[in-house]
């Protein structure tokens, strides 16, 4: 009887070792599938910015209830926004992305936060052996007073400042820019618009006669282009830089002239 109670006895024992055992495995299973589950309500969990570019996109707020095309979207504009504010030390907002297609790259649109929403930037994301690279077109907002400065200046030669607006797309720049190579260095196109009440007939002849000679002098090298448009004193009042380009489009000029230079140095004047 001693001999089979000391049995007994072993085989509880053991069997107490291995249900402590099997409880300790239980337990760390435990703690792991819910640290798994806690690591997984993190990722599903948004920055502030995210949240903000869920509601300027018009998507649900609820990760689960976003495609996995939308949730690549939004982390990718974040990544974006993030590259544009650590290169040039300020907070960018957002206006448009889109995921790289058949013609077109990744991008990403947006405007510095002490600018405007006209004062667009553009970021493109290219992925390339396990690498993001990005580039964008920011210099040619920084750029931008000056070359129409530049070209103010010209058409202060002809007409009173108060009766021009000037207004520059830049299209491309060649290496460095300094202010004095400015217009050898970048294509741009610039507008300017004379009010048919302030400006002469006659001032604006010999402003468009000019044009070819001083293109020539200064843009050698680039493509660029002075659209010089006499316009009504009414409509001309209500131009902006926020809505120029849409007023190109309206019947509100008296005389229309486009003054432009080729990479090869051709002048056109129509």
């Amino acid at each position: 009887m001693k001999t089979g109670r000391k049995i007994f006895t072993a085989v509880l024992s053991a069997a107490c070792i291995l249900s402590l055992v099997s409880c300790g495995q239980s337990t760390r299973q435990g703690v792991s599938e819910n640290k798994s589950r806690e690591e997984e309500q993190v990722e599903k969990e948004w920055t502030q910015r995210q949240e903000e570019l869920l509601e300027e996109m018009g998507l649900s707020g609820d990760y689960d209830e976003l495609t996995d095309t939308q949730k690549s979207a939004v982390t990718s504009a974040d990544d974006m926004l993030a590259y544009l504010e650590e290169k040039y030390g300020k907070r960018f907002c957002y206006l448009s992305y889109a995921p790289s297609g058949t013609l077109d790259k990744e991008h990403l649109e947006a405007y510095p936060a002490d600018g405007q929403p006209y004062d667009k930037v553009t970021v493109y994301r290219t992925y390339e052996n396990g690498e993001y690279s990005y580039e964008d077109d920011y210099e040619n907002i920084l750029i931008r007073p000056r070359y129409e400065e530049t070209v103010r200046d010209f058409a202060e030669e002809y007409f009173p400042a108060e009766g021009i607006k000037v207004y520059t797309d830049i299209k491309s720049i060649d290496g460095s820019v300094t202010e004095e190579n400015i217009l050898e260095n970048v294509s741009a196109v610039t507008y300017v618009f004379t009010d048919d009440s302030v400006c002469s007939a006659e001032a604006y002849e010999r402003f468009v006669d000019a044009c070819g000679q001083w293109l020539k002098e200064h843009c050698q090298g680039v493509p660029a282009g002075i659209y010089l448009r006499m316009t009504q004193s009414e409509a001309w009042a209500k131009i902006s830089e926020a809505d120029y380009e849409d007023s190109i489009r309206e019947d509100i000029f008296t005389a229309e002239n486009d003054c432009s230079i080729s990479g090869s140095g051709k002048v056109t004047i129509y």
